[in-house]
């Protein structure tokens, strides 16, 4: 269970230490203090957003790195500058996966009670050789982790799982574009500022009035809506987390990102949970260069990451500086 856990927390090391190369945070502190601190995980090395990092979490992944580092080093001991590194990209990784599980709350990301005892059963049954035992878990595995990396199991895997989550709404982002790159439609290098309107499901006949209005009565009819008006933009497609939940999907937000200036209102209404909205387009204008290469070279994922890494609040508490 333990190997199984290590390599799925090392494709998180990889991606992880890629994005800490990508964002500055230097911390400035050597591993011996974090020694000292408690075994049991009552320590906190840092807080990010107020999401803490514990020493149990930190070590847990510290040891994980540095057990990579030892199948190249196998008969020679691991050089201190790459100590100091290991040290370095864990609390980088430690920070962008306690920002990953505090913006995944925020996002309403959840998972269910009977989803992690699925896991939990599944991982013991492949340890153990099929069986798994109720009785063992609960007097003789649980302990046993919390005595070994201070940490609460279920609530690790929990937090794991939770990232993972994380991960998969964003792989679903990228591998799914707007537009395919020979689309007429394919406008990167462009940004939109939309009108955007917010109905009550009871008012469903009022957002299908207002479709397809042309702007030329938009606002005689917004009078007598009753519908919620304000503005998004300007925004590209790859930023559209800025617009209404609605548009972090791919066919909803085309609905949007297809407007143009001669057909700039959505034509139909755009349902989504308890609301229903209809759009218009206000301006849609080109990207400057340095823009343009941006989006270029970088993925959803990334650009998401690099933005929520750059405006974090990170608390270190050796030196009780804010980053």
């Amino acid at each position: 269970m333990l190997d199984i856990l290590r390599r799925h927390a090392s494709s998180w090391v990889i991606r992880i230490t890629i994005l800490a190369i990508i964002i500055s945070f230097v911390f400035f502190f050597g591993y011996s203090a974090l020694s000292t601190m408690s075994p049991e995980g009552d320590g906190i090395v840092a807080t990010v957003n107020g999401e803490p990092v514990t020493t149990a979490e930190f070590n847990y992944f510290f040891e994980a790195n540095v057990g990579q580092m030892k199948e190249n080093f196998k008969d020679t001991e691991i050089p201190a500058f790459l100590m100091t590194m290991a040290e370095q990209n864990t609390m980088q990784q430690m920070v962008a996966r306690a920002l990953v599980v505090k913006n995944a709350k925020n996002l309403g990301i959840v998972i269910p009670d009977r989803e992690l005892a699925d896991i939990i059963v599944k991982s013991q049954q492949m340890m153990s050789g099929g069986e798994f035992d109720p009785v063992f878990y609960r007097q003789r595995y649980l302990p046993h982790f919390k005595n070994r990396y201070g940490l609460d199991y279920e609530e690790f895997v929990r937090r794991d799982l939770t990232v993972a989550a994380y991960n998969q709404m964003f792989e679903t982002v990228d591998a799914k574009p707007l537009f395919k790159k020979d689309d007429a439609l394919n406008s990167e290098g462009s940004s939109w500022t939309f009108e955007i309107v917010e109905f009550n499901l009871d008012a469903a006949e009022k957002a299908q009035e207002l479709a397809g209005t042309p702007p030329s009565k938009w606002k005689s009819k917004l009078k007598n809506s009753n519908g919620k008006t304000s503005t998004a933009g300007p925004v590209t497609i790859s930023e559209r987390q800025k617009l209404p939940a609605f548009a972090k999907n791919v066919e909803k937000a085309r609905a949007l990102f297809s407007l143009t200036k001669a057909a700039p209102v959505t034509v139909s209404p755009i349902e989504d949970g308890e609301k229903i909205y209809v759009a218009r387009l206000v301006e849609k204008s080109e990207l400057q260069d340095d823009k343009k290469q941006e989006i270029a070279t970088g993925d959803f994922f990334r650009t998401w990451m690099t933005k929520l890494l750059a405006n974090a609040q990170v608390k270190n508490q050796f030196d009780q500086t804010e980053k």
